[in-house]
Formats: structure tokens, C-alpha cells, sequence
């Protein structure tokens, strides 16, 4: 009753024990198709409790995707940081370099091909990242991996803007190089990735980001960009990179409908399944801006970014619910069994 549009839910394992373990069968029952693993922050798993999350979740078929950075090496960087008393925001990318991104992406692969599994890699943001990826395909291992659209169209130079800024653009993984951006683009183009998703988190600016300005290891990582993704990727892909319109539609429909245990319901327009049609208008070029947004954060980090395409119209399971650009019908959603 509080949703717009239609939901799956998925599981993060952040501690794996044998009680666990009896659980993950239970729960792909009830309906999650997907787990996350964690190789950094606090709740991280060692690489045995990975090894044996994928072991309790390969006789379910359900996806297991990781956030890949070395979790350590983190904490090293950090410690160094923190000793010198360098903590301004602009010291968080280089907590947390493209290095250890390749390198937790070739261990969790790793892992996954030990036990014959597939894996799957969230928000990859460096040509180092797409590397290792590649690499791992070229043994043939079974990975599969997402980008998201902060990677394509912000860059580092974001962490040191004036007046704490830079506070808003927190995440991890971080922004990259320019460099970075042309080797996503050009991996997605050519058929690298499979999702193109979010890693939606709204924290606000001024109660929740701006008080820790003075100490960037306690800033909530983070950024709002759900209700952009779609648009900027389809400007970024298909308006400057020439992708074509039904290859845009796999990358954030068709595939990540099959990854997620949702294809045929979700993901297609065929007999029996539910008839979701997004409708956009290739020819708006608008300007993104919190004023027009509709998030609890009360900023979004691609204010002033100019786009061309606007989404007109959208058909939810046959029901028209938003049109002209404006939501008609809320809280239609229904969570994907």
C-alpha cells in the first residue's frame, strides 16, 4: 500500500553460520530470488562464509551478487588517513582505489567458480573493474555484472567542490576518472553488462551527509538516483553512445527480469505476462533538479545535468498510472512472488 510500482525483495547476508544456512531454502520459498554479499564494510563475510552462503544457495538456483572491494586494505587506508589527520571528503576515493575493486571482484569470482556457480557483480565503476570481469569470462567462469548511471556521467572531481559539496557524492564504490566513464560506456555498448541499476540510498544532505563533513569515514555512503536511472542511461547509451533502443530495454527490463527470477512476468510484452509499458518521449531535453523530483532526500546529485528524453506515460499490469508525465494512480504495487 505505499508503492507505485511493483517490487522484489532481495536477502543481504551479513553473517553466515549453519542456522542461516537452514534458512536460505526457506526463504527462496518465500519468495526472494536474489542474496548480496558484502567483501567491505563492518559486516563483511570472510571468503569461507561466502564460499559457504554460495554453497547453501546453489541448490535454490537463486542469484548471488556481491559488493566487491577489499574490505582490509579499506581499513588500512582509512587508519593511514586517520593518523595524518586526513579527512576531508576528498580523501574517500583514495580509500578506496580501482585496485581493490579488481581484486574482490576476482576473489568473489573466484569463489564462485570453485563451487561451479555463477555470481553476479554490483555496480562495477572502473576499467579495472571490467577487466578483471572480462578476464574471468576468458577462463570461463560464470559472471555477470551491473554498472549504474552515477559511473557514467559524474567523476571525481566532485569530492572537492566548495562549501562541502563534495559530501553528497559518497559512495562506494566512489566516483572515478573521466577514463573510467569511457570504458563503461564502451563496455556496455559492446555487451559487457547485464543490469544497469541504482544502488539507491536516500540519505539527506543537511541532517544526515553535512554533519559529518569533518570526518569523511562517517559520512552515510550513499546517493538518491532511482527515479534518474532509467532516463540518464537511456540519454547516456542511446542518444550518445547510438545503442539501440531494444538493447537499452534488455540492459534495464529483459535481463535483470531473468537474473532476478521474474522473466516471463516481468521483462517482456507476450501473452501472459503483465503488460508494464514505459513510454518515453525521445525528443524533451530537460534539466534534472531536486524541484522536480520525488525523493525523501532532499537533494539528488545530478542537479542541473541536461538530458534528452522524458518519461511520458507509464502502463503498470494494463493500468494507465502516470501520464503526461504526472502520477495518476499511486501505491498500485504489488510485490513479484
Amino acid at each position: 500500500g505505499h508503492c507505485s510500482c511493483d517490487y522484489k525483495f532481495h536477502m543481504e547476508l551479513v553473517e553466515m553460520n549453519e542456522e542461516v544456512s537452514h534458512e536460505i531454502p526457506k526463504v527462496v520459498e518465500a519468495g526472494v530470488s536474489s542474496f548480496k554479499v558484502y567483501l567491505a564494510y563492518g559486516f563483511r563475510l570472510t571468503d569461507r562464509e561466502i564460499y559457504d552462503a554460495i554453497e547453501a544457495i546453489k541448490p535454490t538456483g537463486a542469484l548471488v551478487g556481491a559488493h566487491c572491494e577489499n574490505g582490509d586494505l579499506i581499513d588500512a587506508f582509512v587508519a593511514d588517513k586517520r593518523k595524518r589527520g586526513e579527512l576531508d571528503v576528498d580523501n574517500h576515493p583514495l580509500t578506496r582505489p580501482a585496485m581493490i575493486e579488481s581484486e574482490a571482484i576476482k576473489r568473489f569470482s573466484t569463489i564462485g567458480a570453485a563451487l561451479e556457480y555463477p555470481v553476479h557483480i554490483v555496480h562495477v565503476s572502473s576499467k579495472e573493474g571490467v577487466d578483471e570481469v572480462l578476464r574471468e569470462r576468458v577462463l570461463g567462469h560464470q559472471v555477470t555484472c551491473e554498472t549504474c548511471p552515477q559511473y557514467l556521467v559524474l567523476d571525481e572531481s566532485r569530492y572537492k567542490l566548495p562549501d562541502f559539496e563534495g559530501v553528497k557524492y559518497v559512495m562506494s564504490p566512489p566516483l572515478r576518472t573521466i577514463q573510467d566513464q569511457m570504458a563503461l560506456k564502451d563496455a556496455l555498448v559492446n555487451g559487457v553488462f547485464q543490469t544497469i541499476g541504482s544502488d539507491h540510498c536516500s540519505f539527506t544532505f543537511n541532517d544526515q551527509k553535512l554533519m559529518s563533513r569533518y570526518d569523511f569515514t562517517r559520512i552515510p555512503g550513499g546517493i538518491p538516483g532511482a527515479e534518474e536511472r532509467g532516463i540518464i542511461a537511456y540519454d547516456v547509451l542511446v542518444n550518445q553512445c547510438n545503442m539501440s533502443a531494444v538493447d537499452f530495454m534488455k540492459l534495464v527490463s529483459e535481463n535483470p527480469a531473468k537474473l532476478y527470477g521474474m522473466y516471463p512476468k516481468k521483462g517482456t510484452l507476450a501473452v501472459g505476462s503483465d503488460g508494464d509499458i514505459t513510454i518515453v518521449d525521445k525528443n524533451v531535453k530537460h534539466i534534472l533538479s531536486i524541484e522536480s523530483a520525488h525523493t525523501k532526500a532532499d537533494y539528488i546529485p545530478y542537479e542541473g545535468l541536461s538530458v534528452t528524453g522524458m518519461v511520458r506515460d507509464v502502463i503498470l499490469r494494463g493500468h494507465h498510472v502516470v501520464q503526461d508525465g504526472s502520477l495518476i494512480e499511486s501505491y498500485l504495487g504489488e510485490c513479484i512472488p
